[in-house]
């Protein structure tokens, strides 16, 4: 875990996320951030990054977080494309009602 919730809450004061959201949440910027960087924060070790590195990792996941929670609607839309032209949806079935 790169982000307590204490953490976060200190970079989010006013936060409407609860601490078992943010259990869920964490877990999914994380996954997030890993992908986005290779996994390279996984490889080094999050302790074994300077203080500097670990701060920059922590405001990314607690950024991430935010805007998971801000556009899950969104992001979990079973919506995958959509041409307005010619008037086509298409609808990806693996997430439908929010099953992955």
């Amino acid at each position: 875990m790169y982000l307590s919730y204490e953490e976060y809450k200190k970079l989010y004061p006013d936060t409407t996320i609860t601490e078992n959201q943010f259990t869920a949440l964490e877990s999914r910027a994380e996954n997030d951030i890993n992908g986005l960087t290779f996994n390279r924060i996984t490889a080094q070790g999050f302790d074994n990054l300077t203080e500097f590195q670990q701060n920059l990792v922590m405001q990314a996941v607690a950024m991430q977080i935010t805007f998971i929670s801000d556009n899950s609607e969104l992001l979990d839309s079973p919506l995958s494309a959509y041409s307005i032209s010619g008037v086509s949806m298409s609808f990806d079935k693996r997430n439908r009602m929010g099953w992955r």
